[in-house]
């Protein structure tokens, strides 16, 4: 009874110390991934003030009646930016930086909107108005930095991959600093001071300082390899057209040479250079919070795994306790009294045999049985589901069975390799049934099936969707293959061929409705094919409308 008692015991500390480890682990994967959501809001807000200042910059430097198109997406920036701003944490809205923020980005838009709508043309009011949006965001940098405070405990593995995604933030916010600089001289037609050189150089600097730290991959966290395509890219384009126009500048005004470039083209220009630094932050986002979400999950089912293992072994230890005393113990003490008794040349008493063996194999035979009607069970429901998703006629899938499939299709979708859903239609299928019956019609219809089937490749979606409507759906990234692959089904509906009796031959053309998408729904493609269909019928039939240009 002791070593039964410490045995307990002993399994309890265990149990205890195992759901404790479990338990902090995701903790922290969950916490982790908290701050990671908070420390992603706060650096959104820092995006979206860049990118506000970007359109500012264009609209001031935009003649009054030429700067509507500007003015609205620059309402759409402001927009984007007070969204972020509500999205912040509890803790940083209340901060005095983010309110200092918000009071002097108010006063800048004022400033921007006088100088759009009045046309400013003294440099001094336009530099108002630049200063107090640059101000805004030097505001904003404060709380940025408590923030990022919260991360300095976090393990080094975690910590890289908030530095990196810091690391873009600023890269974008010190790009667009950058083309601030030079835009008050051009307005003046004036050389650059040597502040205005020295904040160039220092910027320049800091930039090259954070493409180093954007490079740094953090150990322990999937990024896709399009980004490193993606940031080579980035930087190269920024290089060529935003960082050119500095440089362009900056050897004009050592020169003492006038300026061939007016300050609207430049704002535009180099605002346009900035364009793909927020997907660059977006792509980066992703994988960053999916990591963090994976390692929570992976906590999760650690812990999730930890109790269940528990709760067997004590059901187990319980269970074992029990068969013992029952099917055991309970036996061998009535062998052992029936033996005691026959020792003593008394009568055993008069008991039932109990045999352990007996009820096992019992048992075993019955899980068989189960086995047995289970996988029938199971080859009948999948019968029964392909039958419910499959064309009889054609032997492609029907209607249910297309939209289930190509939904899967969608969702595997990319920019890089989209979802294309071809809908193809039979030329005059209706004078078919109503030369030669409708047997005919349905011969028809079961060789294009199989026409299309073999026209297909393994992942492609081949379904009938309607009486001689047919659907085809694939992923392809290559425009060149997507003409050839609809070339291809359409070669299939040509070799559609039916002899009757009679030696008469009926061949068939089809027209077809093209569409592609990596982010749509299904209604959304099948409306756009259908309406290409459309076309190609109203354009004469035998054709395809909807191709990529």
């Amino acid at each position: 009874m002791l070593i039964f008692s410490l045995i307990v015991a002993f399994t309890s500390i265990l149990s205890w110390w195992l759901v404790s480890d479990s338990w902090g682990h995701y903790s922290y994967a969950r916490n982790s991934l908290k701050q990671f959501e908070e420390f992603y809001r706060v650096l959104v807000v820092s995006n979206r003030l860049a990118d506000e200042r970007g359109f500012a910059n264009e609209l001031i430097f935009t003649a009054p009646g030429q700067n509507w198109n500007v003015f609205d997406r620059l309402q759409h920036s402001q927009a984007l930016t007070d969204d972020s701003f509500n999205q912040l944490p509890e803790r940083l809205k209340a901060s005095q930086s983010v309110a200092d923020a918000l009071a002097t980005l108010k006063k800048g838009r004022e400033a921007i909107a006088n100088c759009a709508f009045r046309s400013c043309k003294d440099p001094q009011s336009t530099a108002n108005a630049i200063t107090m949006m640059m101000d805004a965001t030097n505001y904003y940098h404060k709380a940025i930095f408590l923030k990022t405070n919260d991360f300095i405990k976090m393990e080094p593995k975690a910590l890289a991959g908030i530095l990196r995604m810091q690391a873009l933030g600023e890269l974008r916010d010190l790009t667009g600093k950058l083309g601030s600089v030079v835009l008050l001289p051009l307005f003046s037609k004036r050389p650059l001071t040597l502040e205005e050189q020295f904040l160039i150089n220092t910027r320049q600097t800091r930039i090259e300082m954070q493409w180093q730290a954007v490079n740094i991959h953090a150990d322990g966290i999937a990024i896709p390899y399009i980004f490193d395509k993606h940031l080579l890219t980035t930087r190269h384009h920024f290089k060529n057209q935003g960082f050119a126009l500095i440089q362009y500048i900056q050897e004009v005004s050592r020169s003492g040479g006038k300026y061939d470039l007016t300050v609207d083209s430049f704002a535009k220009r180099y605002h346009y250079s900035l364009r793909t630094f927020n997907d660059l932050f977006d792509l980066y986002i992703d994988a960053l919070k999916n990591s963090y979400l994976l390692k929570k999950n992976e906590a999760l089912r650690h812990l999730i795994f930890t109790l269940l293992t528990l709760v067997i072994v004590y059901a187990l230890a319980l269970a074992s306790i029990i068969y013992l005393r029952t099917r055991i113990l309970k036996p061998l003490w009535l062998l052992n009294k029936k033996a005691r008794a026959i020792t003593q040349h008394t009568r055993p008493p008069e008991n039932e045999p109990i045999d352990a063996g007996c009820e096992i194999k019992t048992l075993h035979e019955t899980l068989d049985n189960l086995e047995s009607n289970f996988d029938e069970q199971l080859a009948q429901s999948e019968r029964l589901r392909q039958k419910a998703e499959q064309d009889e006629l054609t032997s492609v899938l029907n209607r249910r069975g297309f939209e289930k499939a190509a939904r899967l299709v969608i969702n595997k979708a990319s920019i890089e390799s989209p979802a294309w859903l071809v809908l193809l239609d039979i030329d005059f299928f209706k004078s078919i049934n109503d030369t030669w019956g409708h047997p005919i019609g349905d011969k028809v219809l079961a060789n294009l099936g199989y026409e299309l089937k073999q026209a297909a490749r393994v992942d492609d979606v081949v379904a009938r969707i309607g009486g001689e409507e047919f659907a085809i759906m694939f992923r392809e990234g290559d425009n060149k293959q997507v003409s050839a692959r609809v070339s291809a089904l359409q070669e299939s509906c040509r070799r559609v061929c039916v002899t009757l009796s009679d030696q008469t031959t009926i061949r068939i053309t089809a027209s077809f409705g093209v569409s592609s998408s990596w982010q749509g729904s299904l209604v959304a493609m099948s409306a756009e094919a259908d309406r290409a269909l459309y076309t190609a019928k109203r354009n004469g039939r035998n054709r395809v409308e909807g191709l990529p240009g």
